[in-house]
Parts: C-alpha cells; sequence; structure tokens
C-alpha cells in the first residue's frame, strides 16, 4: 500500500515538474507552441466569441503542444545544435505586423483634445 502511494506521489511530482518547466520557458524555441499561440491569436481577432467559447480547449492544445515541445521536438532539433556549439536553426517567422495592433485605434479614428 505504501509503495502504491510513494508511486503515485513521484509520478504527480514528475507531472508538476515537467508543467512547471513548460511554463517557465526555459527548455527552447517552443516552436510548435508559438504556432499555436500565433494561430488562436489570429482565431480571436478574427471571431472573439468563437475564441472564449473554445478557451478550455485551447488551454488543452497549449498543454498538449508545450509538452510536445519539451518532450519530442526541443531534444530532436534544438539541444543537440546548442550541446555542438553551432546555436540553433530555429527561426522565428517574420512577416508584417500581426492584425491584433489593427485593434487599437489609429490616429485617425482617436478622439481629438
Amino acid at each position: 500500500m505504501r509503495t502504491r502511494h510513494r508511486r503515485r506521489s513521484t509520478v504527480a511530482a514528475l507531472l508538476l515538474a515537467c508543467l512547471l518547466v513548460v511554463q517557465v520557458g526555459c527548455v527552447g524555441p517552443n516552436k510548435l507552441k508559438r504556432s499555436l499561440d500565433r494561430a488562436l491569436k489570429k482565431g480571436y481577432v478574427e471571431h472573439p466569441l468563437r475564441a472564449q467559447l473554445l478557451f478550455p480547449v485551447n488551454l488543452v492544445f497549449n498543454h498538449v503542444a508545450a509538452l510536445t515541445d519539451l518532450l519530442i521536438l526541443n531534444p530532436l532539433y534544438w539541444w543537440p545544435d546548442v550541446f555542438r556549439g553551432r546555436g540553433t536553426s530555429f527561426e522565428e517567422a517574420v512577416g508584417e505586423p500581426e492584425q491584433a495592433d489593427a485593434i487599437s485605434p489609429s490616429p485617425e479614428q482617436s478622439p481629438q483634445s
């Protein structure tokens, strides 16, 4: 009985540690999670009500993407380059400013004093 309890406690502690490490962002570029974040941001700008209704689903997807980055993608693609001293081949997408910036009023729309 005590062994089973100790095993459950160990598994719970490991899962908690994995979730905490994922949240602090010190495990690599998290390419999959960032891609998902960009897609969710775009969806929120285009359909805010739908984004709010799907928030619980998005929360689960964010954690799955973060764990996938932590356990699979970063060890395979990012950490080997870092240990060899070559940097990383990960490049953040560069492009036009996001549509989310369009939410703030432009100077023409802001009230004049």
